[in-house]
C-alpha cells in the first residue's frame, strides 16, 4: 500500500513543464521528503551526464549572426552564449568593430571563427582577440577598411579554460 493516497502517475508522453515539482523521499531518512523542480532535475542530469561521458564542451562559446551598415554599431542576433555576459559591440572606425566583455578573453585562450554571407566582391573579415577585455573585427574591400561588409555574418568565439 502506498504511503501517499493522492499520488498521480504520469506517463512520459504527458505534458510536463520545467516548473513542475517532484516530491521525493530522502534516502537517509524515510520520514523526510525533498522537493525539486523538473527543470532543476533535468539540468543536474544533463550536466552530470555530459561531464561523466566527457561530452561537455571544453570551452565557453559565443555565437552570433552579425550585420553592420553605414556608421552604425554592429547588430547581432545571438544564437548561443555561455560567456559571463553579453559582448557589447561598437564601431570604432571605418571597417573596425570592437566587442567588449571585461576579463573574458585571456591570453592564449581564445579562438575566433568567421563565416557566412560575403556579398561584396574582394571583401575580407578578420576577427581576433585584442586584449583580455576585447575582440576586434576588421572588414575590408579590396584591402581598404570598409563598412557594410558584415551581412548576417556568422561569428563564433571560443574561450578555453
Amino acid at each position: 500500500m502506498s504511503r501517499f493516497n493522492n499520488t498521480t502517475r504520469y506517463t512520459i508522453d504527458e505534458l510536463l513543464s520545467d516548473g513542475d515539482s517532484w516530491l521525493v523521499s530522502d534516502i537517509n531518512d524515510s520520514q523526510a521528503t525533498k522537493t525539486f523542480t523538473l527543470g532543476a532535475v533535468k539540468d543536474y542530469i544533463t550536466e552530470k551526464t555530459l561531464i561523466e561521458l566527457g561530452l561537455a564542451p571544453a570551452y565557453l562559446t559565443y555565437v552570433v549572426n552579425m550585420s553592420q551598415s553605414g556608421t552604425n554599431d554592429p547588430i547581432v542576433v545571438e544564437l548561443s552564449n555561455s560567456l559571463s555576459g553579453a559582448i557589447v559591440w561598437t564601431r570604432t572606425g571605418t571597417g573596425a568593430y570592437l566587442g567588449t566583455l571585461t576579463g573574458a578573453f585571456l591570453t592564449d585562450k581564445v579562438v575566433t571563427f568567421v563565416g557566412g554571407d560575403r556579398t561584396l566582391p574582394d571583401s575580407t573579415i578578420m576577427a581576433y582577440r585584442a586584449s583580455d577585455n576585447t575582440i576586434q573585427i576588421i572588414t575590408n574591400t579590396e584591402f581598404t577598411g570598409a563598412d557594410g561588409v558584415l551581412n548576417n555574418t556568422s561569428i563564433e568565439i571560443r574561450v578555453y579554460p
